[in-house]
C-alpha cells in the first residue's frame, strides 16, 4: 500500500508524490510468567530464532532448568502457535528470570494483536455495527 501526498505549489500546479507506508508496528505482550513448563506446538512446525540448522519440530518443552544464554524464540511456520493450549500469532519469547522461572512474551505485529483482542472482546452474535464500533475504540 503506498500513499500520496497532495502538494500545491505558489502556482497552484497539484503534484503527486508517492510515499512509502509507514512499516508496521510490532507489539510485545507478556502471555505467561512464573512457568516452571511451557509446552509450544504447531501442527505444520515451530522454528526457533537461533537454529541455523533451521529444523523444524512440531512440540517443544522448555523447562526452568533450560541453560540457556538469553531469551528463546520460537514460532510457527503457519500462522498460530499454541502456547500451553491456547493459540497465539508471531514470535513466541522465552526468558528466564532472576528467580529462576521463565517469562512468556508474545512479539506480534500490531494489526495481528488487534485482530485477536476483537475476536475475543466481540461476541459472534452482536450486530455488525456494534463490531465495527467496537473495533475502532
Amino acid at each position: 500500500m503506498s500513499l500520496k501526498i497532495l502538494l500545491l505549489s505558489s502556482i497552484c500546479a497539484v503534484t503527486f508524490i508517492p510515499v512509502a507506508a509507514p512499516a508496521s508496528e510490532n507489539i510485545r505482550v507478556a502471555i505467561a510468567d512464573n512457568q516452571k513448563t511451557v509446552i509450544v506446538k504447531s501442527a505444520a512446525g515451530l522454528v526457533m530464532d537461533s537454529d541455523s540448522a533451521g529444523r523444524i519440530r512440531k512440540k517443544m518443552v522448555f523447562g526452568a532448568n533450560h541453560s540457556g544464554n538469553g531469551p528463546v524464540r520460537v514460532r510457527s511456520i503457519d500462522e498460530f502457535v499454541v502456547v500451553n493450549g491456547r493459540s497465539y500469532r508471531g514470535w513466541i519469547e522465552l526468558r528466564k528470570k532472576k528467580n529462576g522461572l521463565l517469562l512468556v512474551i508474545n512479539d506480534l505485529d500490531i494489526e495481528d494483536y488487534l485482530m485477536g483482542v476483537i475476536a475475543e472482546e466481540v461476541p459472534r452474535d452482536w450486530e455488525f455495527e456494534a463490531q465495527k464500533a467496537q473495533a475502532v475504540a
